[in-house]
């Protein structure tokens, strides 16, 4: 059911009154054959959403027939519509679906959404773990490297404060100026403590001659060194009287 008003104006009173019998009437008639003309040519949806387009369609409609009638349209107002029962149902339930179908879609995107954030996020945290691993492991070498670095130094600094004490050591050895006598008797002693082995079988060694001129030389070096003996003098001899 649709409910329209129409204005209209009389602009030849005899073609008014002589072309046809009652413009009003007819005028109603021919605004309900182009109401129908119209709505067959658009959808439910467009016809009740789109009034300006059906008020300018019909006037247009309508104009010629009315024009021959001595009677201008000056304007067609649309003001209500109300389809049929059926119809109102099953647009009912269409906005129904329509509003289903937009919450899935609106959920499905949400979960698609949620699924990409929490997929992106996980790939963040990966590669923040991976360069934190990453940094650790290259300080670790680094630390590694610069504990090696440190002991070689170590090490180094000790083989040469070593061959520093040998070489100070030999040189102090080449310095000192050992007693030939003295020497003679650690050579002496030596001889004996190798007679005085319990071994069954001596072992003399090459340096043997050595000895034995070690020997001599401490023998004339103990005679050179004589004991000086204080002299005794004897007083006048008692004489008898």
């Amino acid at each position: 059911m649709v409910s329209a008003t129409i204005f209209c104006q009389v602009i030849d009173v005899k073609s008014a009154l002589f072309e046809i019998n009652d413009f009003l009437l007819a005028i109603d008639q021919l605004s309900k054959t182009a109401l129908r003309a119209v709505f067959g040519e658009m959808s439910l949806d467009e016809s009740l959403s789109q009034r300006e387009q059906i008020n300018t369609r019909m006037q247009d409609h309508m104009a010629d027939a009315t024009m021959k009638w001595g009677v201008r349209l000056n304007r067609i107002e649309i003001l209500d519509i109300r389809p049929p029962n059926n119809v109102l149902q099953a647009m009912s339930e269409q906005k129904e679906a329509e509003q289903h179908k937009r919450a899935a879609i609106l959920k499905s995107e949400g979960e698609q959404q949620a699924a990409i954030n929490s997929a992106q996020g996980q790939k963040q945290a990966e590669v923040l773990q991976a360069e934190g691993q990453k940094q650790a492991a290259i300080l670790a070498a680094e630390a590694q490297k610069e504990s090696l670095r440190l002991r070689a130094e170590g090490q180094k600094a000790a083989a040469s404060l070593r061959g520093e004490g040998e070489a100070a050591a030999l040189a102090a050895i080449d310095k000192v100026t050992i007693n030939p006598n003295t020497l003679a008797v650690m050579q002496l002693r030596a001889l004996q403590d190798v007679a005085v082995s319990p071994n069954a079988k001596l072992v003399v060694p090459y340096e043997a001659a050595g000895l034995v001129g070690a020997a001599a030389a401490l023998v004339e070096g103990l005679a050179a060194t004589k004991v000086a003996t204080p002299a005794v003098s004897a007083g006048p001899a008692p004489t008898s009287e």
